[in-house]
């Protein structure tokens, strides 16, 4: 041709679909590029895509028990988390958890034979504690009990004087109950309520010993007619205690004339 008359075409991409479709190519040159994910981060990263066809899918969690499960990722980037016990005062913290799962138990008495057993302790966190004897005033009191057992035993109180009547060798702390030796006879003229068994001191009135000397006789018939005639505060010559010592007495005086008193 001696003149270009405008009619020339020229090689490239004939395909309609793809990227660099040219419509007034004349021939294909091989050079179309197709729509695809043309980003590198994507799980289906195409290096030979032409253009962003909005198909790309990226990494994430694919594992739809996971904590972190992502319907959208498009493949595993090992991110996933599992459920566990996500509080560090646990017994079963999980560090590794991403999220919790209600799992966690709590420190606590763990043992079945303590005081204060807790079923739902998961680990024990040595505040247990036992039976024993819980009152403080018994013999075998244990402080470090934490509930009562019924095993107190009072044996060790008692009398731990030797002298007293009680005396009691097994005793080991005094209770003040000690009892004296005494006269325990409430006839006798020194009677000792007090007393917690008999000394042989026990002494008796004896009528008509007014001197004391264990006989009744001729010295206190004669101390006797001393005070006969008393009209008032006659003391012990009135033996009958109509208040003077009169005939009456008398004859109650020679009823015990020769009266021994031991």
């Amino acid at each position: 041709a001696g003149c270009d008359d405008g009619s020339c075409t020229y090689p490239g991409c004939t395909v309609l679909v793809a990227c660099n479709y040219n419509a007034i190519a004349g021939c294909d040159d091989g050079s179309c590029t197709y729509p695809g994910c043309n980003n590198p981060a994507a799980c289906n990263y195409d290096s030979t895509a032409g253009c962003f066809d909005g198909s790309c899918t990226f990494p994430g969690c694919t594992d739809t028990n996971a904590c972190n499960y992502n319907a959208s990722a498009g493949c595993d980037d090992g991110s996933c988390t599992y459920p566990g016990c996500t509080d560090n005062t646990a017994c079963n913290y999980n560090s590794a958890a991403g999220c919790n799962d209600g799992s966690c138990t709590y420190p606590g008495c763990d043992d079945v034979n303590a005081c204060n057993y807790n079923a739902a302790a998961g680990c024990n966190d040595g505040s247990c504690t036992y039976p024993g004897c819980i009152d403080t005033a018994a013999c075998n009191y244990d402080s470090t009990a934490g509930c009562d057992d019924g095993s107190c035993d009072y044996s060790c109180y008692g009398c731990t004087d030797s002298t007293a009547c009680n005396f009691n060798s097994t005793a080991t702390i005094e209770d003040g109950t000690c009892t004296y030796p005494g006269c325990i006879d409430s006839a006798a003229t020194n009677y000792d309520s007090t007393a917690g068994c008999d000394d042989g001191s026990c002494t008796y009135l004896c009528e008509g010993d007014f001197n004391n000397d264990g006989v009744v006789d001729v010295q206190d018939l004669l101390l006797f007619l001393g005070g006969f005639g008393c009209m008032s505060n006659c003391g012990e010559m009135d033996l009958n205690s109509d208040g003077v010592v009169n005939t009456s007495d008398m004859l109650d005086f020679l009823g015990l004339f020769g009266s021994q008193c031991f």
